[in-house]
């Protein structure tokens, strides 16, 4: 931060330009000439904030990046536990993989969206910058559909998923008549797999009597295949299918969906900046700010938490009070937060389309204009001062 700092402070107080065009903007009445900038009493926040909130180029613009930052937020706190859930991954594996394809999308999204607005010359036009960042959530939406690629079938666990051997209960409930006296703990899962190719909550929940480093044996609750045989379990899952090879089709579409997030970020701070007047403009980014965190960055997590949370199929408990989740309904996990993010995304095509809707050319773009329209009376003239000449010639 102290490195950054001494950079920052090598910036000049005003760019190169800045004091002629608000010297023009105050004589254009786009800016008050008594008021050059805003100062920090209570008098000048408030008229400006009413301003901000009645500008609905600024605050559509605001809710789309906010509906953006919704849906962002969320996904950055639980898509390694997503991935380690859905594909099966090893959390510290998901966790590095993912942290840094968020960082390569993050910068990539950033450095892409300014190299189009240099490319374009869009810094100078707030209309254009509307709908450049229209047409990127435009264009991007599908990204939202990364949560439903095929991954490794649901968890068929015994008692919660499918019901035990010969076993009369109702599923959600790990205990049947073949356990019923083994005082079994469901504090934490311990997988096994038994021979009947069904996971069982641990080697307790099984049946089994005997435990042997990655083997149990002697298992009651699981249907014996042999002849005579006692049956046996193996601790871990039993095999999710071919689907949780598609972890590397998940990183590449995520990276994707990250750039798509992320190529908004400079055209949209570029209308933020442009559709207020110059005196407004450090505030519009500090109030975008807060308007962001506030409505996107800390509720977002908090509603993708809850999707987690109510689609758990199986608590743990310890000494009488719940612990953290043991197994999740996948598909109906997946598809929520396909949804989720389909709508935050749909939101904010609406919410930027509606801010080009109202967007009004800025004063630079009418001085392009100008120059645009006396040059062409000028070639005009010649034109036909050219002609007059031939013709009395």
């Amino acid at each position: 931060m102290f490195v950054c700092a001494i950079v920052i402070f090598g910036f000049p107080r005003e760019l190169p330009g800045s004091r002629e065009r608000r010297d023009k903007a105050i004589e254009e009445g786009n800016l008050p000439k008594s008021d050059e900038r805003l100062r920090g009493s209570l008098k000048d926040i408030v008229p400006a904030t009413i301003k901000l909130l009645k500008n609905p180029t600024y605050m559509f613009n605001a809710m789309g990046t906010t509906a953006g930052s919704f849906f962002g937020a969320g996904l950055g706190a639980f898509i390694s536990k997503f991935a380690e859930l859905k594909f099966n991954t090893n959390p510290g594996l998901a966790g590095v993989t993912l942290g840094a394809v968020f960082l390569v999308g993050a910068t990539g999204g950033i450095f892409l969206s300014g190299v189009i607005v240099r490319r374009f010359n869009l810094k100078k036009s707030c209309r254009l910058s509307a709908m450049c960042c229209w047409c990127f959530q435009l264009f991007t939406v599908w990204t939202a559909v990364t949560f439903i690629i095929p991954g490794c079938n649901q968890i068929e666990l015994a008692g919660i998923t499918k019901p035990y051997y010969k076993s009369q209960s109702q599923l959600g409930s790990l205990t049947a008549q073949c356990n019923a006296n083994c005082s079994c703990s469901i504090a934490s899962i311990d997988p096994v797999c038994g021979e009947d190719n069904l996971s069982y909550f641990s080697p307790c929940h099984a049946g089994c009597s005997k435990v042997e480093g990655s083997k149990a044996y002697q298992c009651s609750c699981i249907l014996s295949v042999g002849n005579g045989t006692e049956a046996s379990a193996a601790k871990r899952y039993c095999d999710r299918g071919p689907g949780c090879k598609n972890f590397l089709y998940f990183l590449l579409v995520s990276c994707l969906l990250i750039v798509a997030v992320f190529l908004t970020a400079i055209p949209g701070k570029t209308v933020a900046l442009r559709c207020v007047p110059d005196n407004q403009r450090s505030y519009s980014l500090g109030f975008q700010f807060i308007f962001q965190r506030s409505l996107g960055f800390l509720p977002g997590p908090v509603v993708t938490g809850w999707i987690f949370d109510y689609l758990c199929l199986l608590w743990g408990e310890s000494c009488g009070r719940r612990g953290r989740c043991q197994i999740y309904d996948i598909k109906k996990l997946s598809l929520a937060i396909t949804v989720l993010g389909c709508i935050m995304k749909g939101l904010a095509m609406l919410f930027f389309f509606l801010s080009f809707w109202f967007c009004k050319s800025s004063y630079d773009e009418d001085d392009v204009k100008e120059d645009q329209t006396k040059d062409e009376n000028e070639s005009m003239r010649e034109s036909l001062n050219l002609s007059k000449k031939l013709l009395t010639d």
